[in-house]
């Protein structure tokens, strides 16, 4: 990984992810100026969409026909876990 700085005039010039630049500018104090038509293009914009409705996929909801072996293993792991905490290690073998 290389960053490159460039010195015109008195102003440095970085060329990084952009990642790496805010820690720098964060670590050193100082200020971070953004393009704000880099930012109204590239953002991430944060919302809520209210107009969905959740979706669940009954396959992956309950068992398929017969045992349900992967909850048998949850369980299994689940009581091993509380035999070890409560210190009953010949449960937990």
């Amino acid at each position: 990984m290389r960053k490159v700085i460039r010195w015109e005039s008195d102003i440095p010039s970085v060329d990084a992810r952009p990642s790496d630049v805010i820690t720098l500018a964060n670590r050193c104090k100082a200020p971070t100026y953004v393009n704000k038509q880099i930012v109204l293009a590239d953002a991430v914009r944060i919302g809520r969409v209210h107009d969905r409705k959740p979706t669940y996929d009954v396959f992956l909801d309950s068992a398929a026909d017969g045992p349900d072996l992967l909850s048998k293993e949850l369980e299994l792991v689940r009581n091993i876990d509380l035999a070890v905490k409560e210190e009953r290690y010949d449960d937990a073998v």
